[in-house]
């Protein structure tokens, strides 16, 4: 594969990495923040210990709200929540860890690019029908 080849690989692969991390970050949002406890919220940038500290409280919720004979369903879509919210969140910090080598690449490759093919690269503009 030729420096030109490569660098326009990495372009398209660029974009397609930047499409799936802001579709990561729309599914991040709809959570925004989860309200465990009174004095628990959990959001996608919580770190590992509050996670396991908020599902915790929730799995100890769960069987008491069954002895108590309190409907459990809203603790259990908080822990359904908390697990998928942290699921997404690291794998978006995958993808950012990803798209920040693609970045070095591409910037490497850039420049190893003779002026003639930075020169091939531009696009010229395109008459409108």
């Amino acid at each position: 594969m030729t420096k030109l080849q490569s660098y326009k690989t990495v372009i398209a692969d660029l974009v397609v990495v930047r499409t799936e991390m802001k579709a990561l970050e729309l599914l991040i949002n709809k959570f925004e923040h989860i309200h465990v406890s009174s004095s628990v919220v959990i959001k996608s940038d919580s770190s590992d210990a509050q996670f396991i500290f908020a599902i915790g409280i929730l799995n100890s919720q769960i069987p008491a709200c069954k002895e108590l004979g309190i409907d459990p369903v809203e603790k259990e879509d908080k822990k359904k929540a908390c697990l998928q919210m942290r699921t997404l969140a690291r794998e978006l910090d995958n993808w950012e860890t990803f798209e920040d080598e693609l970045v070095t690449y591409h910037n490497q490759v850039f420049n190893l690019l003779t002026e003639k093919e930075k020169f091939s690269l531009l696009e010229y503009p395109k008459k409108k029908k």
